[in-house]
């Protein structure tokens, strides 16, 4: 089995859209090994029309803060 997760993902999945990042915002570490740089690759794309999106990093702390994962998950 040869490559990355990330590589082996990007070959499956096609970024349909993205959502680009704001102006002047950036990201702080994370502190994961290896989000940052799903984030940096994948951030505020979507794939198979919405299956699979992954949040920019710019929106991590907003997201971390709110209820939303918990009202999503319940749904």
């Amino acid at each position: 089995m040869g490559g990355t997760l990330f590589e082996i993902f990007r070959q499956n999945f096609a970024i349909e859209s993205r959502v680009a990042a704001d102006a002047g915002q950036q990201a702080g570490d994370t502190k994961i090994p290896g989000l940052n740089q799903l984030l940096a690759s994948f951030g505020g794309a979507s794939f198979k029309h919405g299956l699979y999106r992954i949040i920019r990093a710019q929106d991590m702390a907003r997201w971390n803060a709110s209820d939303l994962p918990l009202r999503i998950s319940s749904i």
